[in-house]
């Protein structure tokens, strides 16, 4: 998280498999028109978007269970019905910084079987932190694509790669072949752990439907 949020979870929740598991977060200074959002990452993955909620109880289906934001959204409560062992993951609630330390063009316009290019620049990234990319889909939370440090790596969905600058002062998030329903919002952070991230930059990428 930054390092001006005042948000507090316990370290570490132990429970029985088939047991409720109830994960508790404090944000005493929620932003009016902030949402609360509740990621899980399991090791060597990128963090998983589970669930947002702006106040109140919110359903979830993977896992069972939900989000439960306090009325005065100072607090919320992840609530998982029935732990596995397949459950065991770190789970956190993500707060983008402030800082603007990325930039990206705001809005790409392509065609059906296209190569997409979509480029950050980061030209202040610090020497740990890693480069996420990211991509949201209308009424849905922020998903996990790639991360990398340097160089280039592949990723199978959608088919591309990420291409990291080897002065590491920028990136390019590469499409091999979009359809129409790679349409969305796409965006790159820096972090040097899962709970420090970088602040993020947006940039749409559309696809005129041939309707």
């Amino acid at each position: 998280m930054c390092k001006d949020e005042k948000i507090s979870q316990d370290p570490l929740v132990q429970v029985f498999n088939g047991t409720a598991l109830k994960l508790h977060c404090s944000h005493p200074s929620p932003a009016a028109n902030e949402n609360v959002f509740w990621y899980r990452q399991f090791p060597n993955h990128g963090p998983r978007f589970l669930v947002q909620s702006y106040k109140g109880s919110k359903s979830m289906e993977e896992p069972r269970g939900a989000l439960i934001v306090a009325d005065d959204r100072k607090s919320s409560i992840l609530s998982i019905t029935r732990v596995t062992l397949e459950d065991s993951a770190l789970y956190f609630r993500w707060v983008w910084c402030k800082e603007e330390k990325v930039m990206q063009d705001s809005q790409v316009v392509t065609f059906d079987g296209k190569e997409l290019n979509l480029y950050c620049s980061h030209p202040s990234a610090a020497a740990s932190e890693t480069v996420f990319w990211y991509r949201q889909f209308p009424n849905q939370g922020p998903h996990f694509l790639i991360s990398n440090y340097k160089g280039r790596k592949l990723m199978k969905d959608p088919k591309g790669a990420l291409i990291v600058a080897e002065d590491r002062k920028s990136s390019i998030l590469s499409i091999s072949r979009v359809v129409l329903e790679d349409s969305a919002v796409y965006f790159c952070a820096l972090s040097d752990t899962v709970l420090h991230s970088g602040a993020p930059t947006v940039q749409e990428a559309f696809l005129p439907s041939s309707g």
